[in-house]
C-alpha cells in the first residue's frame, strides 16, 4: 500500500475537490487543514501501481492534479508502528526493499481521535517540543469531514534527533498518548519528496538517493 501527502497551501480553491473527485473509489482519502489554514490531503493506495496508472492519466488527460500543490508531495510504502516499553516498532514487518540510512530527517505522521474543539497548535507540549533541536514541524491538521479527527505532522532532522526528543517525552512522562487508541495510527518514514513530470514521479533535489524500485525514475 502507497501513503501519499498532497499539500494545497493556504488558498486552494476548488483544487481540492477536483481533486479528490478524481481519485478512484478504493483510495482512502482525506483533507485536513492546519491552524494556519494549509490545507493537505493524505491518501491511501492499495498499489503504487494504481498510483502511477492514475498520474500518468491526469497527464495524458491534460489535467495534471500537481500544478495545484504549494510545495512537493510525499510518497511511502505503508508502514504503521506501535510501540512496546516505550520502543516504537511495525505492526507488520515491512517488505522493504531498500535499508534506509540514519541519516536523513524523519517524517512522523499520529492520526487519532480528540474533541473537535480541541487546541493543540497552542498546548504547551506543543510549544516546548518546537523549541526543541532538530524539530522542523510539529504541526496539527483537523479533518474537513470529521472535525474529531486529528493528524500531527511531524518531521525531525534526524534519527538522533527523534531519540533525543522521544527519550525526553519519557523521562518527564510526557509522550503524546499513555496508551494509543484502537482508532490511533502512527506512522514513521525517512522523509521524501517527489515531483511529478510527465505523468512520472521523481526525487526532488532534496529526496532520497535510493528509492523502492516500484517508484521510477526520469529517463
Amino acid at each position: 500500500m502507497l501513503r501519499a501527502i498532497h499539500y494545497f497551501g493556504s488558498a486552494p480553491g476548488s483544487a481540492v475537490d477536483t481533486h479528490r473527485s478524481s481519485l478512484p473509489e478504493e483510495v482512502e482519502a482525506t483533507s485536513f487543514v492546519s491552524a494556519s489554514g494549509f490545507t493537505l490531503v493524505l491518501e491511501l493506495w492499495p498499489t503504487e501501481t494504481g498510483y502511477a496508472e492514475h498520474s500518468f492519466s491526469a497527464f495524458e488527460s491534460g489535467q495534471p492534479f500537481w500544478q495545484d500543490h504549494a510545495q512537493p508531495s510525499e510518497l511511502y510504502p505503508l508502514t504503521r508502528f506501535t510501540r512496546t516499553d516505550g520502543v516504537w516498532h511495525p505492526i507488520e514487518e515491512p517488505d522493504h526493499r531498500i535499508g534506509w540510512g540514519n541519516s536523513r530527517p524523519v517524517r512522523v505522521l499520529y492520526a487519532f481521535s480528540a474533541p473537535a474543539e480541541s487546541d493543540f497548535a497552542n498546548d504547551i507540549q506543543t510549544l516546548e517540543t518546537l523549541r526543541e533541536p532538530g524539530c522542523e514541524q510539529f504541526e496539527y491538521f483537523v479533518s474537513v469531514e470529521d472535525p474529531a479527527r486529528h493528524l500531527l505532522l511531524e518531521l525531525w532532522g534526524d534519527q538522533y534527533l527523534y531519540d533525543r526528543h522521544w527519550d525526553l517525552r519519557l523521562r518527564t512522562g510526557t509522550p503524546p498518548t499513555t496508551t494509543l487508541h484502537p482508532t490511533d495510527t502512527v506512522e514513521f518514514y525517512r522523509f521524501a519528496q517527489f515531483d511529478c513530470s510527465y505523468g512520472w514521479w521523481h526525487p526532488t533535489a532534496e529526496g532520497p538517493d535510493l528509492i523502492p524500485g516500484t517508484v521510477r525514475w526520469l529517463g
